[in-house]
């Protein structure tokens, strides 16, 4: 799919959080920043025009309002395609996750409020299975750790934990 500009796509991206399950938001800064860095500019000729090291578009120039206003499409890795862990059953996820506990390592779990929805039994079961040094449940949705409004608060978990 084709986006006029960097601007819908960034809307767009906004909009398709809503759609997942759960009380799911995207911040308008962190939606930037995944248009920015996964799309292409399309003018006719794929692949061309200024990208960054990663291939995304060039934004270094503070964001050339005409490049903004080219069109673009998302550039996705295959990968993202391969069978989740999400789509196991809860079976199967419970053995991979006793086989983890297996390997002793301290495990930091670390939870957005309004992330994707795992009912209170799943929750309880991991704590038991994997048995988490630290568990934190934090403000925010399933981006909460590039979210601006919490991205340093879930940082800082990860680092206490490392820390310790």
């Amino acid at each position: 799919r084709v986006y006029p500009n960097l601007e819908r796509a960034i809307k767009v991206r906004q909009f398709s959080a809503t759609k997942m399950p759960g009380n799911q938001s995207l911040s308008y800064e962190t939606a930037r920043a995944m248009v920015m860095r996964g799309t292409q500019k399309v003018d006719g000729k794929q692949g061309e025009g200024k990208k960054d090291e990663t291939g995304a578009l060039d934004t270094s120039n503070g964001g050339d309002s005409s490049e903004e206003q080219q069109p673009v499409q998302f550039r996705h890795d295959p990968r993202f395609a391969w069978p989740s862990i999400q789509y196991m059953t809860w079976e199967q996820n419970e053995g991979i996750l006793a086989a983890l506990h297996e390997t002793k390592i301290d495990v930091c779990l670390v939870q957005a409020e309004n992330g994707w929805p795992v009912d209170d039994y799943k929750i309880k079961r991991l704590e038991e299975i994997l048995q988490p040094k630290v568990f934190r449940k934090m403000p925010g949705s399933h981006h909460f750790h590039a979210n601006p409004e919490t991205a340093q608060a879930v940082g800082d978990a990860v680092i206490d934990f490392l820390k310790r």
